[in-house]
């Protein structure tokens, strides 16, 4: 049971249709791994790794994390497949004084080689890259993209020309019909969002999507009570569906985060209520059983904790502008008070005092309504139209601290 980190070996439950899909679809095509932050996009691809080789695949995860070039990205694939495009040529290039070899030549059978440098401004990215991409084109690679709406953000933000240019190389590349590998996309920004705020969904709508979601019930439960089972505590069906309850939208994350809580609220019951603190053992904890009222001390726990939840706002702060900030906030903080959600007439009514310009109240909702969907915060509109937080527990720390 880990919380925030990558779920890997005996911390990863089930998916089990979800990974029988992913490896479906990559049959046919690139995959754009989506979904709201918190549902475990990362641990999926480690698990994808686990599986490859007996897919047929030789699988890396390439993180773009901290990295906002094409160049770059280049170098992430150069490391992850190291033989994968290292030709003499690109082996001379790191000894050569001037990085830069247009065309190298060995000596073969007695024949004397030759060096042929090139000028540093005739070479680019692209010059790198296509050679990694024909190699790679011949093998049955799995290349495991992590974080890369982040990497493209930001390449956008500080290089928009070459953003858009990248895309259109890794569009060609991807779309060549006889290549044999397979990318798949994914990270804790919404792509789609992404591309659409800068008009370039075109440039991506070559892969495939594949759309993850929360646990399904059974699956859920059956966590809950195999990791309570682990730390030593039993969690019986009932109180286990009251945890779900209490959690709304099925995220691992949240989940094994509220039976966190709760274990640690069973325990501090079972120590109060013990004759003394010398009868407290771990035979005692071993035939503790979790109660409903665990749950809930557990769940008020964790809203008392402001460093699980505060990065949710800091993210919009770095990715809103501070002219628009406080109308997300209002539109947020209104939802939050509301039990059943609130519609897009109902939003735009509560921020006309504070943006009475009518096209550019809607254009805000529409714009960031959107957003606030693919990231996580919000839910789609139901069928009357009404959005609200995905997580119970985001929705009631949002109202406690910014309601």
């Amino acid at each position: 049971m880990k919380l925030g980190n990558v779920a890997t070996g005996a911390s990863f439950f089930n998916r089990e249709e979800e990974l029988s899909d992913i490896w479906e679809k990559l049959k046919e095509d690139h995959l754009i791994l989506s979904g709201p932050r918190r549902l475990g996009k990362s641990s999926i691809l480690h698990k994808l790794l686990e599986q490859s080789i007996s897919h047929g695949f030789q699988a890396k995860i390439v993180d773009l994390q901290g990295i906002f070039t094409a160049m770059s990205f280049i170098e992430e694939l150069y490391q992850a497949f190291p033989a994968m495009g290292h030709t003499i040529g690109s082996v001379i290039d790191k000894l050569n004084p001037f990085h830069r070899v247009k065309r190298a030549e060995a000596n073969v059978m007695g024949q004397g080689g030759a060096l042929e440098l090139t000028d540093k401004q005739e070479e680019s990215w692209q010059k790198k890259g296509d050679p990694c991409m024909e190699r790679l084109a011949r093998e049955q690679i799995l290349v495991l993209i992590d974080e890369f709406p982040v990497f493209l953000e930001k390449m956008l933000e500080r290089h928009q020309k070459e953003a858009v240019d990248f895309l259109d190389w890794l569009r060609r590349w991807l779309t060549t019909s006889n290549h044999r590998y397979r990318f798949i996309f994914t990270g804790s920004v919404g792509l789609h969002s992404l591309l659409e705020r800068h008009q370039l969904t075109p440039q991506m709508n070559h892969c495939d999507v594949y759309a993850l979601g929360p646990f399904k019930r059974r699956h859920a439960l059956q966590m809950l009570q195999h990791f309570a089972s682990k730390k030593e505590w039993i969690l019986q069906q009932t109180d286990a569906e009251y945890l779900c309850d209490k959690i709304g939208w099925l995220s691992p994350f949240f989940l094994n985060l509220l039976l966190s809580e709760t274990i640690l609220a069973a325990r501090d019951r079972y120590l109060e209520t013990s004759a003394s603190t010398d009868d407290f053992n771990s035979t005692t904890l071993a035939k503790g059983t979790i109660i409903g009222n665990d749950i809930d001390d557990g769940y008020e726990r964790l809203l008392a904790l402001r460093s699980r939840f505060s990065h949710w706002k800091s993210r919009l702060e770095k990715q809103v502008p501070p002219s628009e900030m406080d109308h997300v906030m209002l539109v947020l903080s209104e939802i939050s008070r509301s039990d059943t959600g609130l519609n897009r007439a109902q939003l735009s009514a509560r921020l006309q005092p504070h943006l009475p310009d009518t096209n550019k109240r809607e254009q805000l909702l529409e714009k960031f309504l959107y957003r606030l969907v693919e990231e996580g915060y919000l839910t789609p509109p139901d069928s009357n139209g009404n959005v609200q937080f995905l997580s119970f527990l985001l929705k009631d720390y949002w109202r406690r601290n910014h309601g």
